[in-house]
């Protein structure tokens, strides 16, 4: 959870795309009337050469979903857990090997980060069981389920708020008392709220009071709600307002953390956490000092009003060698605070404005490729794939952010009504997109079909995760190339990917390429590789093997 992204950018994007176009180079099938390409690149056959399912059987990539907007199962306008599991092999197409689960707890309002229970689901989703058999379903797909973990703070009506005044007023210092759960004051102060005759903080919402995490008694729940939502199957947790435990504090946020994990592995050695540190520079790397695998990397993943962003490069603002050097030098970074640790980048999230008004057409390919070719863990966030529109504007609601899925024709009963109920007036004036996931998928070259394709290859790739990653400087504006190193024998690849306008070459003879194993045909044409020369169409990326 963090405040909303400023737009103000917007406007240095669009003078840089003011020259460019959304063309989808050469036609989407071999064609006669199909000019010769000025690098002679051959046709390929309109399709992005996809064969049955994409293998996800050791996939690293990650899909975020918004249970309430993502599939409705029974027509009450409401997303829901067995709607989840409806899409486990749609997910599964997508190559992805984790779903991320926003909140999925009992909470007063539209999305759940405001938790009342702990140890049950938003009966707007189902049941317990109808949770535990999603996870079976999607687990039947080679997808596990992390979902989303709020500890920072509670939801108002939690009960564990009033007994913790209760016990607080009664001076109760029972093992059994509440009474240091939560932050109270006697005085009021800054992010301080009113309750009956004392003060309690709620940093970002008076409905979120924030736990006390040097309570002993609260650290020890922290560990038993851990360990029951991963005896329900949660492989993962995503950690929400990591750097708000101790508000700012890094050091003693840290240890929190460390806490966590241990916790959680304490119950599954191999228990995935990923936080939210909503920051840059030393304040984002500092807390890989902590022994959680990921943390969301803001500052290279979308870009603002300035920096070297994955958003940025897609759009053509950043060269490629500025990115490719930014994504070495942050990886450096984390390596040497954490050698197990890896960035998770994204192209969005919920509470991002969609990037679809800059990033249409072949850029949202080119975005696609660049952020899910990455070391690490990538994560899709539900709809990206079929270019959803959404933003907060001055409406002052995240839900214009976290609109219905889309399915397309034939699964309009599957779409769900405008999250924030109180505000459902708002859809009348969101202009959406007319093609859902079911219609993309029938057309061979569609970001849906980009997507899978970008899945498959990523997936091709076994040590992509953890490997290492070195860039290789062009000197061309749009022209992406880099090195992925693994630990074991052999483990070695060069990925490139053209963002330019037209088919162009790179010299890559120093670096030892031997051939192409794998290639997304953005462009309908193929690659060729000659005496260390890759010839490559638009928005196309090619994996060369490396001697």
């Amino acid at each position: 959870m963090m405040p909303s992204v400023s737009r103000k950018w917007l406007a240095i994007v669009g003078l840089a795309l003011i020259s460019l176009t959304s063309c989808s180079g050469d036609a989407s099938s071999p064609s006669e009337s199909v000019p010769p390409d000025p690098l002679g690149l051959e046709l390929g056959d309109g399709t992005y050469d996809l064969e049955g399912d994409v293998d996800n059987s050791d996939s690293s990539l990650h899909y975020e979903i918004f249970v309430r907007t993502y599939c409705d199962s029974d027509g009450d306008g409401v997303g829901d857990f067995a709607g989840v599991a409806s899409k486990a092999g749609y997910l599964q197409s997508l190559g992805v090997g984790a779903v991320w689960l926003m909140p999925i707890n009992p909470s007063n309002s539209y999305h759940g980060y405001d938790v009342n229970d702990y140890y049950s689901v938003n009966p707007d989703y189902g049941t317990m069981a109808d949770f535990e058999s999603m996870v079976e379903t999607l687990n039947e797909h080679g997808i596990d389920v992390v979902i989303d973990m709020v500890l920072n703070h509670s939801g108002l009506s939690n009960p564990w708020f009033s007994e913790s005044y209760k016990d607080r007023q009664a001076d109760d210092g029972s093992a059994d008392s509440k009474a240091d759960w939560y932050v109270w004051s006697d005085e009021s102060g800054l992010n301080y709220h009113s309750y009956a005759d004392a003060y309690y903080l709620g940093a970002f919402s008076p409905s979120m009071p924030e736990f006390n995490w040097d309570c002993a008694a609260f650290r020890d729940e922290v560990k038993k709600i851990l360990g029951f939502w991963i005896g329900k199957g949660v492989s993962g947790f995503r950690l929400d307002a990591t750097r708000y435990y101790y508000e700012f504090n890094m050091e003693k946020n840290v240890g929190a953390l460390d806490y966590i994990t241990d916790s959680a592995r304490s119950f599954d050695p191999g228990c995935y956490i990923v936080g939210e540190n909503w920051t840059s520079g030393s304040d984002y790397y500092g807390y890989y000092d902590s022994k959680i695998d990921s943390f969301f990397d803001f500052e290279t993943s979308f870009g603002t009003t300035n920096g070297t962003t994955i958003v940025s490069a897609a759009a053509g603002v950043t060269t490629a060698d500025q990115f490719t050097a930014k994504i070495e030098s942050a990886q450096k970074e984390v390596k040497n605070r954490n050698p197990d640790g890896y960035n998770s980048f994204f192209v969005s999230n919920h509470d991002m404005d969609r990037p679809s008004d800059y990033l249409y057409g072949n850029f949202a390919k080119l975005g696609a490729s660049l952020t899910y070719l990455l070391p690490g863990t990538p994560y899709i966030y539900y709809g990206e794939e079929i270019m959803m529109v959404g933003t907060r504007g001055d409406e002052n609601t995240d839900a214009l952010r976290r609109l219905p899925m889309v399915w397309g024709s034939g699964h309009e009963d599957e779409e769900c009504d405008f999250p924030e109920k109180g505000m459902s007036y708002l859809m009348m004036h969101v202009e959406q997109v007319d093609d859902g996931v079911y219609d993309l998928l029938d057309d061979p070259m569609s970001l849906v079909n980009h997507y899978r394709k970008v899945g498959e290859v990523r997936n091709s790739i076994p040590f992509i995760r953890d490997a290492v990653f070195t860039a290789i400087p062009t000197g061309i504006r749009k022209m992406f190339a880099y090195e992925l190193t693994g630990k074991g024998e052999g483990e070695k690849v060069i990925v490139v990917t053209s963002g330019e306008k037209v088919s162009t070459a790179v010299d890559l003879s120093d670096h030892g390429v031997t051939g192409i194993v794998n290639e997304i045909r953005s462009s309908n044409r193929k690659a060729k590789l000659e005496d260390g020369v890759l010839s490559i169409a638009p928005y196309s990326t090619a994996v060369l093997s490396v001697a």
